[in-house]
């Protein structure tokens, strides 16, 4: 846990192994006048609440394969993946329980850089690597509105990996004041199993031929839609499962197409 203070800056703390936790894992302070609970977590609260420096921003590196395994209470502030330098490496998150995996910091910082590379600077942040997600875990919400124009990105040298029957995530939520909250995706989007819903978004979105790759279970988004005009992207679908999709923009863009039954 993180105890009660006042430091000019988060901690950071940078792992280069893998995490079992049987206990339990709380890193951040959750006293204060915004306080980073449960019932804050529940209602969406904790994802507009003011970056706070009693946390610690947690870096996965390296380039071996790792795993957090999460049998109990695993709380994180802000988790950071720069594992090597393209998708090769991959960090695996595999949580026993929806309520064992949580990711407490806010969602509306926005990101920085610039495509290929740019990268989201909220509770998950992905710059090198696979994130691979298993086991039962929920994720409610990767972006919330953060002014015009903001989106999730996953760069070129980055994935996202839906790994697990009982995996759920949901990019932004269902407030019709949203602007963008879309996913660009410059690297992978994979979804083996599990539920991916992109809220009430612009859905997803591509600068420099990301590949979104479905081999099954459940997709739920508003509209894919391409921005580069020198590039396109590739959409891969090997599964008949559910996926829904309510509209397709082309922006003046290639998309490549590919479906196995």
């Amino acid at each position: 846990r993180v105890v009660t203070g006042t430091p000019g800056s988060a901690h950071a703390m940078t792992v280069l192994a893998n995490i079992t936790n049987n206990g339990s894992i709380r890193l951040f302070d959750d006293t204060g006048a915004s306080p980073l609970t449960d019932p804050n977590y529940t209602s969406g609260a904790v994802y507009t609440t003011a970056a706070r420096t009693s946390t610690v921003v947690t870096t996965f590196s390296g380039t071996a394969d790792q795993t957090i395994t999460c049998n109990n209470q695993t709380d994180l502030y802000k988790l950071i993946m720069n594992k090597g330098t393209g998708q090769q490496a991959i960090l695996t998150v595999n949580s026993s329980g929806a309520s064992n995996f949580r990711l407490f910091g806010p969602n509306n910082i926005a990101s920085s850089g610039t495509s290929p590379s740019e990268i989201s600077n909220n509770n998950i942040s992905i710059i090198n690597g696979t994130l691979q997600l298993t086991g039962t875990l929920t994720i409610p919400n990767m972006i919330t509105r953060a002014g015009g124009g903001d989106y999730f990105p996953i760069p070129q040298n980055g994935a996202l990996w839906l790994n697990g029957a009982g995996v759920s995530v949901t990019v932004t939520n269902t407030s019709t004041s949203n602007d963008d909250e879309r996913i660009i995706l410059d690297g992978l989007l994979r979804v083996t199993n599990g539920t991916m819903d992109f809220g009430f978004s612009k859905g997803l979105g591509s600068l420099n031929a990301g590949t979104f790759q479905i081999e099954g279970w459940n997709c739920d988004l508003l509209a894919i839609q391409t921005q580069a005009i020198r590039n396109g992207c590739f959409y891969l679908h090997t599964k008949r499962r559910y996926f829904q999709r309510r509209h397709w923009r082309f922006l003046g863009c290639r998309w490549w197409y590919a479906c196995a039954i």
